[in-house]
């Protein structure tokens, strides 16, 4: 069996409202050589079901059920069963332009990166966009001291689902359980790793305040 280009990691806890969209917008994307991760975290509501449901149909879904631990540790199982050349994580609640990883692989291939992360935009229940950035589709490089300053200063985007990496590196990095804010410390831990990122100045990710509602 060939590796796929990108496992794609969500934890899935109550998301029985938005989840079906999340997973269609990974299994659509143009960059169809990808393996999907669903992590059902103890869901008391469908989301399991579902999730199983879309494994049914389509061979590129992986389901694991554990017991409820957080997102972190819902990840962390994600990464472990992992087999593609990249990893990348989306929230249950959150979905991706279309066109996200083709993008985002083809820059990082292309410039020989171990990180690359793209803007994200937030949207309503019916698609309008909340907030907006400059898309411009320009790079722009960190260096790992550079972007870990960024991020004490709280200027710098610490989402792992706006983010692409090489699974080799990902694997070798735990993220934070049961503590706030993981994405911070994980952040950094990875910039030391990588020695750096690449931000993509174009937005190709959508977060929802469904999850608030």
């Amino acid at each position: 069996m060939s590796t796929p280009c990108i496992s794609v990691i969500v934890p899935v806890y109550n998301a029985e409202k938005y989840i079906g969209r999340c997973i269609e917008s990974i299994l659509n994307q143009t960059l169809t050589d990808l393996e999907l991760i669903l992590v059902d975290d103890g869901s008391p509501d469908n989301s399991g079901i579902i999730c199983d449901e879309y494994a049914k149909i389509d061979g590129r879904v992986k389901v694991i059920h554990k017991e409820n631990g957080g997102a972190a540790s819902a990840r962390n199982v994600g990464i472990a069963v992992a087999t593609g050349e990249f990893i990348g994580f989306c929230d249950s609640d959150d979905y991706l332009n279309v066109n996200m990883y083709k993008d985002l692989i083809e820059v990082i291939k292309k410039n020989k990166l171990n990180t690359i992360s793209c803007l994200s935009n937030t949207r309503d229940e019916s698609g309008n966009l909340l907030e907006t950035g400059v898309s411009d589709k320009k790079m722009v490089y960190y260096s790992d001291v550079e972007y870990i300053k960024r991020i004490y200063s709280w200027i710098a985007d610490v989402s792992l689902c706006t983010r692409v990496t090489k699974t080799e590196i990902i694997k070798q990095i735990k993220i934070p359980e049961k503590r706030r804010v993981e994405d911070f410390y994980f952040t950094i831990a990875l910039m030391v790793k990588t020695g750096g990122t690449v931000i993509y100045n174009y937005c190709l990710l959508y977060t929802s305040d469904a999850a608030d509602e």
